[in-house]
């Protein structure tokens, strides 16, 4: 890692005119940088603003000696620098003196110049190989903190920074998030596809991290499939902004393995908001899945903008204030049949949010493992009632909002306004509208294209009814047309179904972002309108 000699930096400082010039010859037979300092004071000046990597000095000057900017120059440990002291004086136990004091060589006046250039090219070497040395020192710290897979910091490097920031977020009182995320079914994209499949979806998360993590906070890998993302200085109602445009990002990553079935993943993300400590004790503590798009049938998938809650509790006054409160924004709250054991309901029927009493039904972890288990109801919001020291029980099982009994109307009504945007999300995700739209479909086996009208339409499928059957697996171009006389999108698509009476379902990828763009705000106009009706009806 040699360093040319226009890169190296050299400092001459001597009170002697004669010898500032002398040294000033010399070394400009090598085209050095040379700044030069008429004292010592000045030496030290021109030390902070150039950082040379080598001092030549005089020993003896009227306000600082050679001597005591050498323990000036040694006292500064963040690079090494070459030290040269030049003297008059050859006597042995001054230049012992000398080089006990920091300086690395000396030089009796008058010089040999031949002798100056030699020991200044020693000096450059040595410079050189600290250089090498610091770098590769770097590197090493750098691997010791990064994650190899990934790139981003491993935990030891999250863990040293969020200390630091902890220390500041005590002192200073700002707000200090730590949004845990963990990858859903992993191990089943490691066992289906592979380990370079398993990479693949780790690298490309981590780059869906990274691009949403501002430089003043730090997002990182722990471990396997599990990731971390500390923020700080962002308060409450804005946390929820960060952690949405990170399931956004990652609900549009898709990937193709080896059987060209394009798939999409998933995380869990557990955020917590800390003041001095990173404990599971905060207040409010609200958990958030980033869901997974189905991959069911458009057959199954539900039409309509209606929000579900299942509540799983034989308090009949819980059950009569919260279903009366839920139904001010539209919401269905259902009471379950059963009351111990997994409720039947959760294995038929689609809820956008689950109440489990554990004061009063028994195995909830039971109930929360099926829920979360559910490929329609994994990412549902889960209201917990408890009193004591259950509140901690049900957090650690996964609850996402917490009722402390006694329980008040108000607080019933305060914490389900303030879930409802997640629950009318998690119901956008599964949302199809029913729609009969017209539709071009574009055969590689036809020569002419094939006149469709929709059934029902999400982001990224649709129910069609098609004039003859199409093979499951084939791949179409769609022109869709969202309107009679509205903005046209245009999509590639592939054929999951076909019930060969009429009915096709088809999985698409718009081909530019714009129609994507297009499609979602029709999506949400057309679901806005449901549950403002919902909510008017109520």
């Amino acid at each position: 890692m040699a360093t040319s000699t226009q890169e190296f930096k050299i400092l001459v400082a001597d009170d002697s005119p004669l010898y500032r010039k002398l040294v000033e010859e010399t070394l400009g037979r090598e085209q050095y940088v040379v700044c030069f300092a008429k004292n010592g004071r000045q030496a030290s000046d021109l030390l902070a603003e150039h950082h040379p990597a080598l001092v030549i000095t005089d020993w003896e000057m009227p306000d600082l000696t050679g001597i005591e900017l050498c323990g000036q120059i040694r006292g500064d440990r963040s690079s090494y620098t070459y030290i040269i002291l030049l003297t008059s004086n050859a006597d042995k136990d001054q230049i012992i003196s000398g080089l006990a004091a920091g300086a690395d060589d000396y030089l009796t006046k008058p010089f040999h110049s031949g002798e100056l250039l030699a020991r200044v090219a020693v000096g450059r070497r040595i410079v050189d190989l600290h250089r090498e040395i610091q770098a590769k020192n770097r590197l090493l710290e750098e691997l010791a903190l990064t994650d190899p897979l990934t790139g981003l910091p491993n935990r030891r490097a999250v863990e040293n920074w969020a200390m630091r920031q902890l220390s500041g977020a005590a002192r200073h009182g700002f707000p200090f998030w730590v949004v845990m995320a963990d990858l859903d079914a992993f191990k089943r994209v490691n066992d289906t596809y592979g380990h370079e499949a398993g990479d693949v979806v780790l690298k490309r998360f981590a780059d869906v991290l990274r691009a949403n993590t501002r430089t003043s906070n730090i997002c990182g890998r722990i471990g396997g499939e599990e990731f971390v993302v500390v923020i700080t200085h962002v308060e409450k109602p804005n946390i929820q902004i960060a952690i949405d445009r990170i399931r956004r990002e990652l609900e549009a990553e898709e990937f193709n393995f080896e059987d060209g079935v394009p798939c999409r993943i998933s995380a869990r993300c557990f955020e917590r908001p800390t003041s001095h400590c990173m404990q599971r004790n905060g207040p409010d503590v609200i958990a958030l899945n980033l869901p997974k798009h189905s991959t069911r049938k458009g057959s199954e998938m539900l039409n309509a903008a209606e929000i579900r809650t299942l509540l799983i509790t034989p308090d009949a006054w819980l059950v009569t204030n919260f279903t009366n409160i839920s139904r001010e924004l539209g919401i269905d709250a259902q009471r379950s049949g059963k009351t111990s054991g997994v409720p039947e309901e959760l294995g038929r029927t689609k809820y956008e949010a689950v109440l489990v009493d554990f004061d009063n039904v028994p195995d909830t972890l039971s109930i929360l493992t099926r829920v979360r288990a559910s490929p329609a109801n994994r990412n549902a919001v889960i209201f917990a009632v408890v009193s004591g020291t259950s509140r901690e029980q049900a957090l650690q099982q996964g609850a996402n909002f917490v009722f402390e009994r006694p329980l008040e109307p108000k607080e019933i009504r305060r914490v389900l306004y303030a879930a409802y945007d997640l629950m009318a999300r998690e119901r956008r995700r599964y949302f199809r509208c029913t729609a009969e739209l017209p539709v071009l479909l574009t055969q590689a086996s036809a020569s002419t294209d094939l006149r469709c009208t929709t059934i029902n339409i999400s982001s990224n499928g649709m129910a069609l009814s098609t004039p003859f059957p199409i093979n499951p697996g084939e791949e179409v171009k769609i022109i869709l047309f969202l309107q009679a006389t509205g903005p046209v999108v245009r999509a590639n698509g592939t054929v999951v179904w076909d019930d060969k009476h009429g009915k096709t379902g088809l999985r698409f990828q718009c081909s530019i972002q714009r129609d994507q763009g297009e499609l979602e705000s029709w999506l949400d106009s057309n679901f806005d309108q449901l549950l403002a009706h919902r909510q008017g009806d109520s």
